[in-house]
């Protein structure tokens, strides 16, 4: 726990590190070195770890196998860190309770003493969590803090003595389908999950032989949006995920939300958290990219699924911005009877022109999409997801059968320019299959 002090400089002090505590991300358990580089990186700490320790007998093969397997995925992640090219100087949240390692390959004593190892000769800045059952300080700390540790500069100086970069760090493949807060009568992976998994084994081994990447201007105003967020409003300096500026996050994996019928989406690469200004300045392989979307996805599906064609565009209403009635879409989709379902009383971020009240936008756009209404309130938003999760699945499919890479963003991918029209028919012909109809699909050409 940081200690606080009455004058001014020293509260100065301590909030700003509370902020840096803050500028943390989850450690990633699937996070490994590999290549000569990594590997002579693994073996240097593995012999800080084991010198001095008093041991009478050698550890077994399984013990020696996780502890390797520990003290890999805790350096992958300080040096995923420590070569983020937005922010290197975020910190990794790594926990220290047994629980935390009770369903990991992970060793819980092994990371305790790889933590004590590299403490001790300096090579981590590292700050211990807390826990409190009662809010003292709470303005200053709040309740709990997993602990936090980062490279310090002589950790970085072996990366460069090393060469290890962020080809060197990987994710394994086991780790491709997760179930987020899982309900207890969730079941086993249905089949369609089951196949997507080696889907995208496939895809990954793919995505990791190709070169995805962004010139260094668009890196530099990346950088400087962040810094001027973080000075903007200083409680969001975890902003755009871990994995934002990190060129090793490349291996794609599906998050399912409780139940194996809401949700599925793709996650993990690195593309997926820039900017959309920034988007067409990426390569791969060295060559310009085209991105390609569905238009307004969500109520497109459900047009299709209850055969009721739409003209115009369900996300715009005038005299009403684009943004409120998406946003208000969104709102009317996701949330559940629970909820208060379709009984919304007021704008989020998006406003009605000056003198129009939210009521009377509310009820002219609901209106406008009559042929939804009995969708509203019903918290399909995950449901959705779920049906967009798999028709992504089923456009990368047939990509890559044709050998082509494609950098997925929810429900919209991104090829080299000379693979546009195999995108675009690909798209075509996986929204006919599974909902009818034809897609709008909106194109972002490269810079």
């Amino acid at each position: 726990m940081v200690e606080t002090t009455s004058d001014d400089d020293g509260n100065l002090r301590n909030d700003t590190r509370r902020l840096e505590l803050e500028n943390s991300f989850p450690l990633d358990p699937a996070r490994r070195l590999r290549g000569g580089a990594g590997e002579a990186l693994l073996e240097w700490a593995l012999g800080l770890v084991e010198e001095g320790e008093q041991r009478q007998r050698k550890l077994n093969r399984r013990a020696a196998a996780s502890r390797s397997d520990t003290v890999s995925a805790l350096l992958a992640n300080l040096a995923a860190a420590a070569l983020n090219r937005v922010d290197d100087s975020r910190y990794a949240a790594v926990p220290f309770n047994r629980n935390a390692y009770s369903q990991s390959p992970l060793s819980y004593p092994a990371m305790v003493l790889a933590r004590d190892k590299l403490l001790a000769v300096a090579l981590i800045d590292y700050q211990e969590g807390f826990f409190r059952d009662h809010p003292i300080d709470f303005e200053m700390f709040g309740f709990s803090r997993t602990s936090r540790m980062r490279a310090m500069p002589t950790f970085r100086e072996k990366l460069t003595e090393l060469g290890v970069k962020h080809r060197h760090i990987y994710r394994l493949a086991d780790r491709t389908i997760r179930l987020k807060a899982s309900k207890a009568d969730a079941g086993p992976e249905p089949k369609e999950v089951k196949e997507s998994r080696e889907v995208l084994h496939r895809l990954n081994a793919k995505l990791d032989a190709c070169k995805i990447s962004l010139p260094e201007d668009s890196w530099d105003r990346l950088r400087a949006k962040r810094l001027a967020r973080i000075a903007r409003k200083p409680s969001e300096v975890e902003w755009k995920g871990a994995v934002l500026g990190d060129d090793s996050a490349k291996s794609l994996y599906r998050v399912f939300n409780g139940e194996w019928n809401r949700g599925g989406r793709l996650y993990g690469g690195w593309w997926m958290c820039l900017d959309k200004e920034e988007r067409p300045n990426l390569t791969i392989d060295g060559e310009p990219v085209v991105e390609l979307d569905f238009s307004a996805l969500h109520p497109s599906i459900l047009f299709n699924v209850i055969e009721q064609p739409f003209e115009g565009d369900p996300y715009f209403l005038p005299p009403y911005s684009r943004e409120l009635c998406k946003e208000t879409l969104q709102r009317l989709l996701n949330r559940s009877v629970k909820q208060g379902g379709s009984e919304i009383k007021r704008a989020q971020k998006n406003h009605p022109p000056e003198g129009v009240a939210f009521a009377t936008f509310l009820a002219d756009y609901i209106a406008y999409l009559s042929p939804l209404v009995k969708h509203f309130g019903k918290g399909l938003g995950l449901v959705l997801q779920r049906a967009d999760s798999e028709l992504a699945l089923d456009v990368l499919k047939r990509l890559d059968a044709q050998g082509i890479v494609a950098l997925p963003v929810h429900d919209s991918f991104i090829v080299g320019t000379s693979h546009e029209q195999a995108l675009f028919n690909a798209m075509q012909a996986s929204f006919k299959d599974m909902f009818g109809g034809a897609p709008e699909i909106k194109r972002t050409p490269p810079k």
